[in-house]
């Protein structure tokens, strides 16, 4: 991970090789399907936090979107950790 203050940051990945051939996957018949999921969508242009909210909760998703990073944009799964532990409980 770089960061440049002014320019932004870049994240380098690498994945392993592998030798095996991919699995065809079948397309489905429908359009595009929907997701039940939450998604944190993070951006500083409030414009394309937005664009994309809209666009995935038109598919269903529920967006959690965050401009700010002085916001802490991880504190959105807080209450995801507290429910999945709670439900833990008998």
């Amino acid at each position: 991970m770089e960061t440049e203050i002014g320019k932004g940051t870049t994240f380098e990945l690498y994945f392993p090789a592998i030798d095996s051939k991919p699995v065809p996957v079948e397309k489905s018949a429908g359009g595009i399907s929907g997701g039940k999921e939450r998604i944190l969508f993070v951006d500083d242009e409030d414009a394309i936090v937005n664009l994309n909210r809209q666009r995935l909760e038109r598919l269903g998703y529920e967006v959690t979107r965050f401009t700010d990073p002085l916001l802490k944009p991880w504190s959105f799964l807080v209450p995801i950790l507290i429910k999945s532990t709670s439900s833990l409980r008998t």
